[in-house]
């Protein structure tokens, strides 16, 4: 698999705001309850909530609410937003992430002062990306086709190429040749600037799109 290169300023706001879309889109799905529900038991799970809230928000206030409960207190599009945590797992979770240096932790008076680190924030990029998709949604009846053609030299990079392209979503419809339904352009090409390859990729948007009939017919 190709070597990605580093995260640019542009790509970690990319994958920020991908993140941030997400939380948003949980919580007007209710799925946010779930995710207090399962962070409230502790473990793995809380210490990545916490890390992720953080690294959106910038930084965190943990403030006591009750003897046995703590808020976590930050921004999503500048809108404050509280995670409710009770105490003995908030705690735990905190010294996960304090151990693994993916935090720094301050006193304040009302609790504590939480930011993340350069460490802490790739671990984040680098979790976002790995489960990064296509956005669905309704189908508008137009195409999305990528292409390539990619100089032998780059084998490693084309063969991350297709694998990262059907893990976004694509189908396959030629070795060089990868279809949507939906909207890809920003996930392509943000792909193709982390691999170095942007050169050599096309991506053309279509009304109509005929040819390898079976594999169209799943597409729909």
């Amino acid at each position: 698999m190709g070597k990605f290169q580093k995260f640019s300023s542009a790509d970690e706001r990319f994958l920020l705001e991908r993140l941030r879309d997400e939380w948003e889109k949980a919580e007007r799905s209710t799925k946010i309850h779930e995710i207090t529900k399962r962070a409230g038991r502790g473990g793995v799970f809380l210490a990545k909530s916490l890390l992720a809230f953080g690294a959106i928000a910038g930084s965190l206030a943990i403030a006591a609410v009750s003897p046995n409960a703590f808020a976590a207190i930050g921004k999503l599009h500048d809108k404050p937003q509280r995670r409710f945590y009770t105490k003995e797992p908030l705690e735990d979770g905190l010294r996960q992430l304090q151990r693994g240096g993916l935090i720094k932790k301050e006193k304040i008076p009302a609790g504590y002062q939480i930011k993340v680190t350069p460490k802490g924030l790739r671990s984040v990029l680098r979790e976002t990306f790995s489960e990064l998709k296509i956005r669905g949604g309704k189908w508008d009846g137009t195409w999305w086709i990528v292409m390539f053609d990619i100089p032998r030299r780059h084998n490693a990079e084309r063969n991350a190429l297709r694998t990262h392209l059907r893990s976004l979503g694509l189908t396959s419809f030629q070795d060089s040749v990868f279809v949507s339904k939906y909207p890809c352009a920003d996930e392509v090409w943000f792909l193709t600037r982390l691999l170095g390859i942007s050169s050599y990729v096309a991506i053309a948007h279509a009304d109509s799109f005929t040819g390898r009939g079976e594999l169209l017919r799943e597409l729909r």
